[in-house]
């Protein structure tokens, strides 16, 4: 039997959320997978309660639990990564 590498290409996709996700998911084992594509996905929860409630910026430490930090997570990557975004997106920043 084949496995899910010999068979064929496997990409994962992330959007927003769901990106942060697919980057740590990446991350447990690059050698599974033959890409990674992101689409509109914020750096980190930190960046984006920095964006959105800048107001609570100098308490985020207390109330922040998880971190999806995207970025640290794909700057080690090897694999190829195709990064999407736009302008328009009204919540996460370009």
């Amino acid at each position: 039997m084949k496995s899910l590498k010999e068979s064929e290409p496997l990409y994962v996709i992330g959007r927003s959320l769901g990106g942060a996700v697919a980057s740590y998911m990446v991350s447990l084992d690059e050698t599974v997978f033959d890409g990674l594509i992101l689409e509109n996905t914020f750096t980190s929860i930190a960046d984006m309660v920095d964006s959105m409630f800048y107001f609570v910026g100098y308490v985020k430490w207390v109330i922040l639990r998880i971190g999806w930090d995207t970025r640290s997570l794909v700057q080690n990557m090897q694999l190829p990564i195709l990064f999407i975004s736009g302008d328009k997106d009204e919540l996460v920043p370009w």
